[in-house]
């Protein structure tokens, strides 16, 4: 049985096809619609992206779990650093938010390298999944030529199951710390 999978994209040479729907658009509509849990896994998460915090907000007002999973945050830059701060006001207001900082080395201080994380993913309620190339940035979500798939059903889920692995294999090992409130 084929599973249903639509194309999405941004920059305009990609969002010229008729068969092709925006990125930020349909991120926004999944996030709108999510009644119970949206998980996110981001590389960059930037203050840029005006709608995404918006939509983020939206979605904790409504009660909604949300955790999120990004690569350690590059504190030198501007717009991550604004990001950081507008997300750790969040944790203060909204219980019902995870942040998980994941990190190249362990806490404990060993000698290995987890490498970063670099996906790029938002899975609803574990019915519907964003998979794709683009950061949680302005030019992620609107500018660059960046190329996503949205899946419906069991391959969310699956999305879903191995987001889960990834987090508790990860805190196990030490290469993911939770953001203190």
């Amino acid at each position: 049985m084929f599973e249903r999978v639509k194309v999405l994209a941004t920059g305009r040479f990609f969002v010229a096809s008729p068969q092709v729907a925006l990125i930020g658009r349909t991120l926004n509509e999944i996030m709108d619609t999510t009644r119970n849990e949206l998980i996110i896994v981001a590389y960059r998460l930037t203050a840029g992206s005006k709608e995404f915090h918006a939509a983020l907000e939206r979605l904790l007002n409504r009660g909604c779990r949300v955790t999120l999973i990004i690569d350690c945050p590059n504190k030198e830059d501007e717009s991550v650093r604004r990001s950081n701060d507008y997300l750790n006001s969040m944790l203060i207001i909204h219980q019902q938010l995870e942040i998980w900082d994941f990190i190249g080395t362990p806490t404990a201080g060993a000698n290995d390298y987890s490498g970063q994380l670099h996906a790029k993913a938002v899975v609803s309620d574990r019915k519907k999944a964003i998979i794709g190339s683009a950061n949680f940035s302005r030019n992620g979500l609107l500018e660059n030529h960046e190329l996503a798939v949205l899946v419906n059903g069991r391959p969310a889920l699956a999305v879903a199951k191995s987001i889960d692995k990834m987090l508790s294999d990860a805190r196990a090992s030490g290469f993911a710390v939770p953001r203190k409130r």
